[in-house]
C-alpha cells in the first residue's frame, strides 16, 4: 500500500496540486511545504534537469518581470513589510517555481501550467476573497506565462530568481483592488510577456554555431 502511494506521488502532479490548493485556503505555511515536497519528488523521480543560460540573460529576464510592476507606481500605497513577510514572499516564490515551472512546465506546456498557476491562487475561504482572487486571475495567468517563458529559456532557477524578486517588490506596496488597479496590473504583466516572447523568437532565428 505504501509502495503504491509512493509510486502515485512520484508519477503524478495532480495529488500534490490538489493538496496545495486545499492547504492554501487553510494554512499557507503547510501549503508551500507540500508544494516544495511535491516538486522535489517529481523533479528527482523524472530527472528534470534545469536548462541553464548566461547570468546576463537570467538577470535580464528577472528585470523584465520586475518591470511589470512599473505601471502600479501611481496607484499603490507604500508599505513597510516585516523581514518575516519578505522572507515568506521569497520562499513562496521559490516553492511555486520548483513545482509549476520545474515539474509542471515540462509535463503540461506553457499555457496549461500558467492556467494551473492562476487557478491555484483563487481563494475559496469566503465569498469576498473568492471574488477578489478571481479578479486577479488574469494577472496570475500572465505572470505564469512570463515565468514559464523564463524557465523555458533559462531554466527554473532563473524563473525562481525572477519570481522571488517580483514578490519582494510587490510586498513593498499595497494595491487597491479596483478596476483601474487590476487593469494596470494586467497591462504591466504584458510587458515581460511581450519582451520574453520576442527574445525567444530572436534566439530561435539565430544560426547555429559552426562546428
Amino acid at each position: 500500500m505504501a509502495r503504491r502511494a509512493l509510486k502515485l506521488a512520484a508519477g503524478s502532479w495532480v495529488p500534490w496540486y490538489a493538496a496545495f490548493v486545499v492547504a492554501a485556503n487553510v494554512l499557507p505555511e503547510l501549503a508551500y511545504a507540500l508544494l516544495a515536497a511535491g516538486a522535489a519528488v517529481l523533479i528527482v523521480s523524472r530527472r528534470l534537469e534545469p536548462r541553464l543560460c548566461s547570468p546576463r540573460r537570467a538577470a535580464a529576464s528577472a528585470l523584465a518581470i520586475a518591470a511589470a510592476q512599473a505601471p502600479l507606481a501611481l496607484l499603490a500605497a507604500p508599505s513597510r513589510p516585516s523581514p518575516l513577510r519578505c522572507a515568506f514572499a521569497a520562499v513562496a516564490a521559490v516553492c511555486e517555481e520548483l513545482f509549476f515551472r520545474g515539474a509542471l512546465l515540462p509535463d503540461l506546456g506553457l499555457l496549461p501550467q500558467a492556467f494551473a498557476f492562476a487557478l491555484a491562487h483563487v481563494s475559496f475561504t469566503d465569498p469576498v476573497s473568492l471574488v477578489e482572487s478571481a479578479l486577479l486571475a488574469p494577472h496570475y495567468l500572465l505572470l505564469g506565462v512570463a515565468l514559464g517563458l523564463t524557465a523555458e529559456a533559462c531554466g527554473y532557477p532563473a524563473s525562481a530568481l525572477a519570481h522571488a524578486l517580483y514578490n519582494l517588490l510587490a510586498s513593498l506596496y499595497t494595491l487597491p483592488l479596483d478596476a483601474g488597479a487590476v487593469a494596470a496590473l494586467v497591462l504591466g504583466d504584458l510587458i515581460p510577456v511581450a519582451a520574453l516572447a520576442a527574445a525567444g523568437k530572436v534566439e530561435k532565428r539565430k544560426p547555429a554555431n559552426p562546428p
